[in-house]
């Protein structure tokens, strides 16, 4: 079953935004921000096939060549905006935080239900860069919509701290 989910136009030229808004948070109202191209540039058959771009820590969805790779291929490109991040950062939040990284994990249990649910996607690749790539995976392994996932592409993910063991003690 469809929601009616409205897309304004995005602050990139082309693209379009819809906010999705997620159970509170203890630092109060939290919303997620979906991005997509306005109008398909690949192939003009309608595609089921998609990809969900995930920023890494401190970032946003920028990388307009990115979609247009993708949807070159006939992929269609949706970004989502995490939690704290870019278009989503509220004005009572903390920049670029998050004490858990469960809650980028319904991030994007939400972000894959739009595409999935009313998007039409049958077909989906999620994207993830750096912390993005940690959310991915872990998304993978345990978030709700994991089984709507056909594959996880990984850019320079954030797996581990890279430091000696002693180190990562103390950062622990």
């Amino acid at each position: 079953m469809s929601r009616t989910i409205t897309w304004t136009p995005d602050v990139l030229d082309g693209f379009e935004q819809t906010t999705l808004t997620m159970p509170a948070a203890p630092d109060g109202p939290v919303d997620l921000v979906v991005v997509r191209r306005a109008e398909p540039t690949g192939p003009t058959s309608p595609s089921t096939a998609a990809v969900l771009y995930v920023h890494g820590f401190g970032d946003y969805f920028f990388q307009t060549h990115l979609a247009d790779e993708y949807e070159r291929h006939g992929v269609r490109f949706y970004a989502v905006d995490l939690r704290r991040h870019g278009r989503s950062l509220r004005p009572h939040q903390r920049p670029d935080t998050t004490d858990d990284i469960a809650e980028y994990v319904a991030d994007l249990d939400a972000a894959v239900q739009l595409l999935v649910h009313d998007e039409g996607v049958e077909w989906l690749l999620v994207n993830g860069h750096s912390t993005g790539g940690l959310a991915a995976v872990i998304h993978a392994h345990r978030g709700a919509m994991r089984r709507h996932v056909d594959a996880v592409f990984l850019n320079s993910p954030f797996l581990d701290m890279n430091l000696p063991g002693w180190q990562e003690l103390l950062v622990e």
